[in-house]
């Protein structure tokens, strides 16, 4: 345990490849069994900082938790893909429609 620890400290931990991606959709479950999503979760996971162990324990902390998503009617969406991006957007904000090319 003090290892797995250690290795997730001294590694790079990325919300959307390790996190995000180990957390099951009500579509994922339908589709693959729970060892099949780990198969994809490690193989996508080949050029992480983490051990295959560290991964499966991340894995099986989040799997069992379903993403839901609530949408705001007549919302409107900004990918925020970059550290960089998110400090912008909460900085000068997405007020023009210029700075919103790219809202779905």
């Amino acid at each position: 345990e003090v290892s797995i620890a250690k290795s997730l400290v001294d590694s790079k931990l990325e919300l959307y490849s390790h996190l995000l991606l180990a957390i099951s959709t009500k579509g994922a479950k339908k589709v693959d069994t729970e060892k099949d999503r780990l198969k994809k979760y490690l193989s996508n996971e080949s050029n992480s900082d983490f051990s295959t162990m560290a991964l499966e324990k991340i894995f099986a902390s989040l799997s069992s938790f379903e993403l839901q998503v609530c949408t705001v009617p007549d919302g409107s969406f900004i990918h925020l893909g970059t550290t960089a991006e998110l400090l912008k957007f909460l900085v000068a904000g997405a007020s023009t429609s210029e700075d919103n090319q790219n809202v779905k």
